[in-house]
């Protein structure tokens, strides 16, 4: 959720030079379909260890083939201030910081591992996050398992569903017994393939997101998230002059190696200019670099350590402002 609504803000400034909805904090937690009062309909239920079942990935990366029956990551204290990650220590912003209201603010912000906290990124309700995407015609997310989780936790938020709100399509009952609440994120198969690795492409008002916030008269968003695929994206530009918003993350899966990043996104970036090719000057990128690790990650891959992470992001910046500069 972190990340989504780091997304989210991202992506709201890119159509607005600051976030349209400056709204009090109350209205973000307490209102209907905000995110604490979702979280109030489903704590009983999630939990309860009996419902938080995490079925472990059980292949190559993960030998234990018992699943784990834990607490739920949620609590109430975890909505009412954001939290900075300072490495392995999470500590909680001051009340009184305000929420984030541009881009520049919210990179400074989050990137900030002092007490020294500008603002904090605000937690969207699900109308606020129609709103989002419907600054867009199209908002495409291009990602590995982390930006599949993200996509996961914004269905949850706009189906007001934390039980079983990831899995965008009917499933078989073996999927809702065992990938709820947490296990909606396990790398088990089961649960991860929920989430098709190819393409998820659908007007939200198919879905019954969102219908009840797009006015009649108004052509409705599309939304397309693909993990690893080139070959999917829309060969035709939208009817409607709204702008396209592009998420790009790829990172951790080339090691943090430029030289192998590079022809992976090389061949993102030309796909797009060729497929849009007749409406570019509405494309949006944002494209999300290497992200701080927990002192266990990094004992486990070292090559996820700060200073090699930093660098990188440096250096892939670099790249995209002298290949794309008009991107």
């Amino acid at each position: 959720f972190i990340s989504l609504f780091f997304i989210l803000i991202l992506i709201d400034c890119s159509a607005a030079h600051e976030s349209t909805d400056n709204r009090q904090k109350d209205e973000y937690y307490h209102s209907p379909h905000s995110i604490l009062y979702v979280y109030d309909q489903y704590k009983s239920i999630c939990s309860n260890p009996k419902n938080n079942m995490i079925l472990s990935r059980n292949d190559v990366h993960n030998d234990n083939n018992l699943p784990t029956n834990r607490k739920w990551s949620l609590n109430s204290n975890t909505f009412f201030d954001f939290l900075n990650i300072n490495g392995s220590t999470l500590e909680i912003k001051p009340a009184r910081i305000p929420f984030c209201k541009s881009a520049e603010e919210t990179i400074q912000s989050v990137a900030n591992f002092v007490a020294n906290y500008d603002c904090q990124v605000p937690w969207y309700s699900s109308t606020q996050i129609c709103h989002v995407i419907h600054q867009y015609s199209v908002v495409w997310w291009y990602g590995d398992s982390l930006t599949r989780h993200i996509t996961q936790g914004l269905l949850m938020l706009l189906k007001g569903d934390l039980r079983f709100g990831g899995h965008p399509l009917a499933q078989n009952l073996n999927l809702y017994q065992k990938c709820a609440c947490d296990g909606q994120f396990s790398e088990n198969v089961l649960c991860r393939e929920s989430m098709k690795y190819d393409t998820v492409l659908e007007d939200f008002n198919i879905w019954g997101l969102c219908s009840n916030y797009l006015p009649p008269d108004e052509e409705p968003s599309k939304f397309v998230w693909v993990q690893h695929s080139n070959d999917q994206i829309l060969d035709c530009c939208p009817p409607t002059k709204k702008p396209i918003i592009v998420f790009i993350q790829y990172a951790v899966h080339c090691g943090y190696n430029v030289a192998r990043c590079v022809p992976f996104l090389d061949n993102i970036m030309i796909n797009f200019a060729v497929r849009f090719r007749d409406c570019y000057d509405q494309v949006r990128f944002i494209y999300s670099g290497g992200t701080a690790s927990s002192d266990i990650v990094i004992q486990k891959y070292p090559y996820q350590n700060d200073k090699d992470v930093s660098q990188f992001n440096e250096d892939i910046k670099k790249w995209f402002h002298e290949k794309y500069p008009f991107a």
